[in-house]
């Protein structure tokens, strides 16, 4: 509702345009009336009006006097001029103080009724514009967060704009932050992501990185800095520096240190970057924290690793490739011998660890070595599904240290190792025997290799090997023989259906069932009974 001021010295003016207008139709209350200007401004100032009637002609303070005033003081009244005298000076000021309208006593209803209709209207038009300021200005303080983050990480990713801008920039976001500072980039790295994050859904993940922020957030609550998650699993700091003191950012990270572990069950890693002089050379200690996080692959997982400490090589690379030498490792996994490929690969890990080109090359290395692992298993279990060992090396790319890629490779070695020892000692003749007697006992069933193998108490992929050492053929040709010798024989009798039959020697789809058997004896199955029938 709109509320009214009414300001006249005559008293029968204010009486009539309180006792005979409607102001209800109009959404209209009285707040208040008053006899001069003197005390309409003390009134209207408690009040807070949005609308003001007032007489010119008044004693001690006019009611051009009092427009001027409510101009300055409260613009956001609209005024409405009343006056008996036509006067033009009157006007010209009435005009100088944005009024609604000026109306001469004595006025129409009509008149007055289309001055309130403009008023109304530009009251109402700014109370919409006044809110929809209020809402952007919510929306823009709600969005702060995401805008400082934008901006942050821009520094860090070297979009860094001229300082003019920069300045103008932090003071719109309220960033603290004073541009020719020294700061540091500290990287919190929850370590083994590619593990942990595949099995959680997006909202798990929201909620890990929510409490890894909140948790660095409290760690830095009385440093000079701000911190953002960069990554998922990640979350970099920006630190103004208090000191240049190694031991002052040691302190840091181990307060970090301690306020994620009450948080989180995963171990992480700190990266601490060089110092630099400038916000905007932020991105240089940003680089810098990446670099010793990612050495976590030569130092290993859950540590804070400061860029300086970084081993320096002291091997050219010239002393250094006659020492990678994996065709030692091939050579030892034809004979099986799974201690002397553990040698070798230690050997050879060894030397990358020490060798700055070798920290460049060791990804090319371990791929060598994996595919020398997959080549050598393909060879051992002949024509038979190689998923297993790739199972094992797909893991590779994912790892984040030496001693988790060379725990890797070596478990594929065993695997590889153990079946050229399982293959060396012949697994006895009824084993295999008990296979095709279950197979034969049970083939309308759908019984699986895994289902066999676990019976006979042996391995999925020895089973396969073995049976066709044994057999001449594979575990699914021999059940597939089985079942159509069987198919067979029930095709003698002519009540048996062949639908019937398919589900009786363990088909599903009659039409598979068809395709199989005219592949293993040249004929349809009702090509086959009606040559049984012709032969009696």
């Amino acid at each position: 509702m709109i509320g009214l001021y009414i300001v006249d010295d005559e008293i029968s003016v204010r009486e009539g345009l309180e006792g005979f207008i409607d102001w209800d139709r109009y959404n209209i209350k009285i707040v208040g009336v008053g006899s001069n200007g003197r005390d309409a401004i003390k009134d209207i100032g408690i009040l807070n009006p949005n609308l003001v009637i007032t007489d010119i002609k008044m004693p001690y303070l006019s009611g051009i006097e009092l427009a001027n005033h409510l101009h300055i003081h409260k613009p956001d009244i609209e005024i409405i001029f009343l006056s008996g005298y036509d006067d033009v000076e009157f006007l010209k000021e009435a005009i100088k103080v944005e009024a609604i309208d000026y109306l001469f006593k004595p006025f129409t209803f009509q008149e007055l009724d289309k001055v309130l209709l403009t008023a109304i209207s530009k009251i109402e038009r700014k109370a919409s514009e006044r809110q929809q300021l209020a809402d952007l200005q919510d929306k823009i303080k709600q969005s702060l967060p995401y805008l400082r983050d934008r901006q942050l990480l821009a520094l860090l990713q070297e979009e860094s704009p001229s300082q003019k801008s920069l300045s103008e920039q932090l003071l719109y976001l309220e960033l603290d932050l004073p541009i020719q500072a020294n700061y540091c980039v500290l990287l919190i790295s929850v370590d083994s992501q590619e593990f942990i994050y595949r099995d959680l859904t997006e909202n798990e993940r929201q909620i890990n990185d929510f409490l890894l922020h909140k948790a660095v957030e409290t760690a830095m609550a009385n440093e000079k800095g701000y911190s953002l998650i960069v990554h998922p699993g990640e979350v970099a700091i920006l630190l103004c520096m208090k000191d240049k003191e190694g031991e002052y950012l040691n302190q840091i990270a181990a307060a970090i240190r301690q306020e994620v572990v009450k948080h989180m069950a995963h171990s992480f890693t700190i990266g601490i970057g060089n110092i630099v002089e400038g916000l905007q050379n932020l991105s240089g200690s940003y680089i810098a924290a990446n670099e010793a996080v990612k050495n976590k692959l030569y130092l290993g997982r859950n540590k804070d690793i400061v860029f300086d400490s970084i081993i320096i090589a002291k091997n050219g690379p010239d002393t250094f490739t006659p020492l990678l030498d994996t065709d030692k490792v091939r050579n030892s996994l034809r004979t099986g011998k799974e201690d002397a490929v553990f040698l070798q690969i230690d050997h050879i890990y060894a030397k990358l660890f020490d060798n700055s080109s070798g920290r460049r090359l060791h990804q090319l290395i371990s791929n060598q070595i994996a595919l020398d692992i997959i080549r050598r298993y393909s060879e051992l279990v002949d024509s038979e599904s190689i998923e297993p060992i790739i199972t094992i090396l797909e893991q590779l790319p994912k790892l984040e240290t030496l001693s988790d890629i060379t725990e890797c490779l070596k478990l594929a070695v065993s695997e590889v190792c153990s079946i050229t020892t399982r293959l060396r000692v012949k697994e006895p003749t009824n084993l295999i025997e008990k296979v095709k007697q279950i197979i034969k006992a049970e083939y309308p069933t759908n019984i699986s290799i895994p289902e066999l193998a676990s019976r006979v108490y042996l391995t999925p992929n020895y089973l396969c090997l073995v049976f066709k050492q044994e057999i001449g053929m594979t575990i699914n040709d021999y059940l597939t023989k089985v079942r159509i010798q069987a198919a067979k024989n029930l095709l003698d009798d002519p009540k048996n259906k062949i639908y019937q039959i398919c589900d009786m020697v363990g088909y599903i789809d009659t039409s598979y069932f068809t395709k199989i058997f005219k592949k293993y004896t040249g004929v349809t199955p009702s090509q086959y009974r009606d040559r049984i029938s012709t032969s009696h």
